[in-house]
């Protein structure tokens, strides 16, 4: 995936977004950043990544014209109005788990469901470490994925817990190995029935 000289969208400056927005500008894209909410290290983080970095914007409307790309936090429902726009302005339109797999060089053990995910995905790691095979927890479980693969690519596996949130906005995301745990009435307020 080329994405130097790339313009790129992203939304929603929390972890997973921030980790989106480092590794692209490490591989040369450019990016506008957007958050819903106005603060201070979201200001910080912005000038952190220096011409990287084309505009920064706090709620309000999304600036005009298109992007090669743009990615969307977990956190946005994908029919939230600014998402809705956002991704008619890009020409590709994904989430933070799927940028990083596209990029990462090792294997991929992704693990999702309703209820254990943070207890497999570390136990799996473990267990893979364990046995001699260099692998790092990461996903919703606290590091994201895009931080993993610009700040530990030694590392062999990366065994990679997805939520819900973060499967909505997957495209070409194959990992070697997927773990479904499970399946319980979860995240109503979000989705329209079970």
């Amino acid at each position: 995936m080329n994405l130097k000289g790339k313009h790129w969208l992203i939304l929603g400056l929390g972890k997973s977004g921030r980790a989106a927005a480092r590794l692209l500008v490490s591989r040369g894209a450019r990016c506008v950043l957007w958050d819903s909410r106005n603060d201070s290290t979201h200001d910080e983080f912005a000038k952190s990544l220096g011409d990287g970095v084309t505009d920064y914007m706090c709620g309000g409307e999304l600036p005009e014209g298109t992007f090669d790309g743009g990615i969307i936090s977990p956190g946005i429902a994908l029919d939230n109005p600014v998402a809705v726009k956002a991704r008619e302005q890009c020409a590709l339109w994904i989430g933070e788990i799927e940028l990083a797999w596209r990029l990462w060089k090792g294997r991929t053990v992704a693990v999702t469901g309703t209820n254990g995910k943070s207890t497999t995905t570390k136990l799996t790691a473990d267990i893979l470490s364990e046995g001699g095979v260099s692998a790092i927890a990461c996903g919703n479980l606290g590091i994201p994925f895009a931080e993993v693969v610009l700040d530990h690519p030694e590392h062999e596996v990366a065994v990679v817990e997805v939520s819900s949130f973060q499967l909505e906005s997957i495209d070409q995301f194959r990992p070697e190995v997927s773990v479904y745990l499970n399946l319980a009435a979860d995240h109503l307020d979000r989705y329209e029935d079970l």
